[in-house]
């Protein structure tokens, strides 16, 4: 039998803290996953085995979901964050003493995306050594 355990309360700077630190997070993967898209562009010039092709065509795949679970994660966040704000500016002397519902939902959607993230840098690297 499990127990939920209950809700933890937290300070709106706290929240916005993690929004924050998320959001930069996810700009720098966009902006590298772009870099990878290039280094693939660059590298498929110098190779065309059929192995080759076939690994290429996987590594673009995932470049283009990580993109997708990137963008998802970035409208998540950002409208949380904006969630945020409205109650903020709502009431914006006792927000201080509020305390929120902690998002541990979206702390794990976060460790989960950056855990898939780097087993897909590994794939990338691993790549580029073979090909390269």
């Amino acid at each position: 039998m499990t127990i939920l355990a209950k809700s933890q309360k937290v300070h709106a700077e706290d929240l916005h803290f993690e929004h924050t630190l998320w959001l930069n997070e996810l700009g720098f993967y966009k902006q590298e996953l772009a870099i990878f898209q290039k280094r693939l562009i660059e590298v498929a010039n110098r190779n065309n085995l059929e192995e080759f092709r076939k690994s290429l065509s996987h590594l673009q795949n995932q470049i283009i979901i990580q993109n997708e679970q990137s963008d998802i994660h970035l409208h998540d966040f950002k409208l949380a964050e904006k969630e945020l704000k409205k109650i903020i500016n709502a009431n914006p002397i006792a927000y201080e003493h509020r305390l929120f519902e902690d998002h541990s939902k979206e702390r794990e959607r976060m460790k989960r995306f950056v855990e898939i993230y780097d087993g897909f840098k590994n794939e990338f690297n691993t790549f580029l050594i073979k090909w390269m």
